[in-house]
């Protein structure tokens, strides 16, 4: 069964809200997912976004916390801050242009999370990526 982007970013922003919870070894992770939603086309985007968020955590909310203005990263809510990881995953590490990475966690954050959330995101965003 073959997904679109959007669908398989919705599993990788799943996949990546784990993280924030849990301590449990990734791979584990991925494979009780795939194990739990067995249509996905798990291989590809969705394991390397995944992969590619948890090894770079670190470098990602670093990339984050320089961009917040008037806001502590601490206080940022688990939904929000991961659909912000998953931006920034792709636009440092994937390649991906920005403008499609900031739309989607837009639209990410429009299904998952407050009202307030897309326009916090954009600007966290659009800061990140002004910097660059």
């Amino acid at each position: 069964m073959k997904t679109d982007r959007r669908t398989e970013r919705k599993h990788v922003f799943c996949l990546a809200f784990q993280l924030a919870f849990q301590d449990n070894d990734p791979e584990q992770m991925l494979e009780l997912y795939i194990e739990n939603h067995p249509t996905i086309p798990y291989q590809g985007f969705i394991q390397s976004s995944f992969e590619g968020i948890h090894k770079n955590l670190k470098q990602i909310d670093g990339l984050i916390n320089q961009n917040l203005k008037n806001w502590k990263f601490e206080r940022i809510n688990k939904v929000d801050l991961t659909i912000i990881r998953l931006a920034v995953y792709e636009t440092a590490f994937a390649n991906t242009p920005s403008k499609v990475a900031i739309n989607e966690a837009v639209e990410l954050a429009k299904e998952f999370s407050t009202e307030e959330a897309p326009s916090f995101i954009n600007g966290i965003l659009g800061r990140l990526i002004a910097e660059r």
